[in-house]
């Protein structure tokens, strides 16, 4: 999401075709996913009574699920963090 977020915004300049560019879609369809974790955790707190830790492990499975099965099942190269070119993290 913030590698791409140059691109995310409509181009007005007329550089772009179609006034989108490159990192409209990849930037909102992240913004879209974190979202909805945040909504799911509030949600399993709120209604569900989880408690704490268990609101974070599923706010976090949640999006990383959705990673691993485009990456791995579908096999489409998303963009990396900083913190796959260190070896922290596999995404």
């Amino acid at each position: 999401m913030i590698d791409s977020r140059a691109g995310a915004l409509v181009d007005r300049t007329g550089t772009q075709p179609g006034g989108i560019g490159a990192g409209f879609y990849p930037f909102w369809s992240a913004a879209i996913v974190l979202a909805c974790a945040s909504y799911m955790g509030l949600f399993a707190r709120w209604i569900g009574h989880y408690r704490w830790i268990w609101v974070v492990v599923i706010a976090v499975a949640m999006p990383v699920a959705i990673y691993a099965t485009f990456e791995v099942g579908f096999r489409v190269s998303l963009p990396k963090s900083f913190l796959y070119d260190l070896g922290v993290l596999p995404f």
